[in-house]
């Protein structure tokens, strides 16, 4: 993953730089992201997503597709009819 600095995740998330850098402290300190400088650039601080949150990334994938799994099977239960009848 490439590491981010504080304003291109303001306006990617369409957030302030205030909001990011709240949320970007609870974040650190909780070890789910770390601060780095890149080698061509001393001044900008980076961010990067630790294993612990790579970890928690993939649980979370894992769990999205059981709940999507379980919709698909509920709508099973319904013909075509009565999908596209509850679509209305």
């Amino acid at each position: 993953m490439i590491p981010s600095t504080n304003t291109a995740l303001a306006e990617k998330m369409d957030l302030t730089k205030a909001s990011i850098t709240k949320i970007t402290t609870t974040l650190l300190k909780d070890g789910f992201i770390e601060r780095i400088r890149l080698n061509d650039n001393k001044k900008e601080i980076h961010f990067r997503l630790t294993a612990k949150a790579l970890e928690l990334y993939v649980l979370h994938g894992k769990l999205h597709k059981q709940e999507q799994d379980r919709y698909f099977r509920f709508l099973e239960r319904y013909t075509s009819e009565e999908l596209s009848f509850i679509k209305t």
